[in-house]
């Protein structure tokens, strides 16, 4: 086989760092941890500029997002927009990662 054809064939085999890491993570059970960090990264992009300001993902633990709020206004807003957050968190991660939000 030409060398050129063997490093192609690798090349057609290669992942991003990121996704061999979420895959390492989800054999050892702990892929929830790498859409934690995800979540908090990215979470005025996944919830608006408004939402992120007074609020903050904790952690995320069988299934229930904690998320800390700035105050009982806010925590009785988003409790409103709980199922649009979820939608949107899940949708972000591309699996069902949140069925529940707790708020903090």
């Amino acid at each position: 086989m030409p060398e050129n054809l063997k490093i192609k064939q690798r090349f057609k085999k290669a992942t991003s760092l990121g996704d061999a890491l979420k895959g390492l993570f989800e054999n050892l059970g702990s892929s929830d941890k790498i859409y934690e960090f995800e979540l908090a990264r990215d979470w005025e992009k996944i919830v608006g500029k408004g939402i992120a300001q007074n609020s903050e993902p904790l952690q995320i633990k069988k299934g229930v997002l904690f998320l800390k709020v700035k105050n009982s206004v806010w925590r009785n807003q988003l409790s409103f927009l709980s199922a649009e957050i979820i939608e949107r968190v899940n949708l972000a991660a591309k699996k069902e990662l949140v069925k529940k939000i707790m708020f903090h």
